[in-house]
């Protein structure tokens, strides 16, 4: 089973609740599984202060990617939206990272589940895991939406190594690729 670690105090109140004012926000396009959830790209622009901040958290536990080579996305999983056991493809050399923060939970149903083990978040938590190597899914939302922050990055295979905390540092450039 391939590492995967839970994050309890990655997210500020204010980031939660900026998140969730994005949640308004046009742009959203229908996820690639095509099981109901869709996708809202986050440019670094559209964020304030505490988002900005939340970014630069969640690039620095991913390992400080290079720039150009991470995205960055909100989720949003409405009543019967799911996605069924998948893994994503990292680009060749490199090992695919991501981290994934509950921004909302929904009243019943969405669960996560990684390589066969549910991983309950609270609102506020995240997982970092490989996407690559871990099979990954969410159960169907039955009452209640689920909103997730979702931060992904490739790094050089050379290069990885579990990402040590580093809160604070900031980042420049455009989020999504």
């Amino acid at each position: 089973m391939a590492e995967k670690r839970i994050v309890s105090d990655l997210a500020t109140a204010a980031a939660l609740r900026e998140l969730c004012a994005l949640a308004d926000s046009p742009g959203w396009q229908a996820g690639r599984q095509g099981t109901g959830y869709d996708k809202l790209p986050i440019d670094e622009s559209a964020l304030r202060t505490a988002g900005r901040r939340l970014l630069a958290n969640s690039l620095a536990e991913l390992g400080d990617p290079p720039e150009g080579w991470w995205d960055c996305w909100l989720l949003r999983y409405l009543p019967g939206a799911h996605v069924p056991p998948h893994r994503d493809p990292a680009r060749e050399g490199c090992v695919h990272l991501r981290l994934n923060l509950m921004v909302a939970a929904p009243a019943a149903g969405g669960g996560l589940v990684i390589d066969g083990e549910d991983v309950p978040l609270a609102v506020g938590e995240a997982v970092v895991f490989r996407p690559d190597e871990s099979a990954h899914q969410v159960a169907r939302v039955e009452r209640g939406t689920r909103l997730v922050w979702s931060v992904g990055a490739n790094l050089p295979k050379g290069r990885y190594a579990r990402p040590k905390r580093a809160h604070g540092r900031r980042r420049k450039g455009n989020c999504c690729r």
